[in-house]
């Protein structure tokens, strides 16, 4: 299960200015293109780092549950020798666009967790994030100093400007708990598929992740739930209302557009669940993706599923938080 391995930025970091929509290799992006994001536009990659890359780079992740170093890793390897900021988000996005090992600036991470699985990116998020990762002091674990200092034999002290303290919105903080129900089957459902293979990862959701799911719904009292129109468990089958939801997600995918939570109300918020390469072991087709001996589990398992047949970049179904 080397493919397995999500790492350098998720769920992702990339830019790429007009003359790179093709991610020339090793073409460095102009300061002038970069500098034109807003200092809001930047700050926003704080949040679409927590959405698209903590399911596997979270700082806080004990080391025995962890599947992709955190990100923190990645920006001190990435700027081990100076660099500018174009020149920084141009070799992100080499890795990114084409994850390949003779490509990564962190082989040992790769032999440990496997290659990072393709997934699609939206220029315009990928640019804001990088943007952040750079000029910002990211959250970073007590522990990575040390680790620092025996991997590289030098000193780590990450530059940038601290994150402003700013109070949450409604909706910031109902993304918050669905990112952290993501996060915590995330990172259980990919210890799985890594040690145990896809059998074991099918028997793990058919038996933890409702309540998984359940877990955090009563730590913060809110009501979470993941809900498909097309499911694998029949109790996670969209209503009406989310069913406009899950139509407007994948009209947007179809589109081109970035897809990502909303709040519709000062109660109810949504975010979509995209598939990567790592989701169409389970997912995919039947006799291409998905094993023989996966799809008899899956039959086992989930005798009503509808949930095959799926390629990279689609929408899956949607986190839904009920805020009290």
């Amino acid at each position: 299960m080397k493919n397995l391995y999500l790492g350098i930025l998720f769920s992702a970091t990339a830019i790429v200015s007009c003359n790179q929509q093709n991610g020339k290799k090793g073409e460095v992006i102009p300061e002038d293109n970069i500098v034109k994001l807003s200092e809001s536009e930047t700050l926003e990659g704080f949040g679409l780092m927590k959405t698209n890359c903590y399911a596997c780079h979270n700082p806080v992740t004990p080391e025995s549950e962890r599947v992709a170093p955190p990100m923190i890793a990645i920006k001190a390897r990435y700027l081990a020798q100076q660099k500018t900021k174009g020149e920084f988000i141009a070799e992100i996005w080499n890795y990114v666009q084409k994850p390949d090992s003779s490509k990564s600036k962190l082989p040992g991470a790769v032999q440990r967790y496997g290659l990072m699985p393709y997934q699609s990116f939206h220029q315009k998020d990928i640019e804001k994030i990088a943007a952040f990762i750079y000029d910002y002091k990211i959250p970073e674990p007590e522990w990575f100093k040390e680790h620092y200092k025996k991997q590289m034999n030098a000193e780590f002290n990450q530059n940038g400007k601290p994150i402003p303290a700013s109070a949450k919105t409604k909706e910031e903080i109902a993304m918050d708990y669905a990112l952290e129900t993501k996060q915590l089957l995330g990172k259980n459902l990919q210890k799985k598929l890594k040690e145990e293979g896809a059998e074991k990862a099918l028997e793990f959701c058919n038996v933890e992740a409702i309540p998984l799911t359940k877990s955090v719904s009563d730590k913060y009292k809110v009501a979470i739930k993941r809900v498909s129109d097309q499911p694998r468990n029949p109790r996670n089958l969209a209503n009406a209302e989310e069913l406009k939801i899950i139509n407007k997600y994948k009209a947007d995918l179809v589109a081109g557009k970035s897809v990502k939570g909303m709040m519709l109300n000062d109660h109810q918020f949504y975010m979509p669940i995209t598939t990567n390469t790592m989701c169409l072991q389970c997912h995919g087709t039947v006799g291409k993706e998905i094993k023989p001996n996966v799809a008899a589990e899956i039959k086992k398992l989930y005798p009503k599923d509808k949930a095959t047949g799926y390629q990279e970049n689609q929408l899956r179904g949607i986190f839904s938080v009920t805020m009290k």
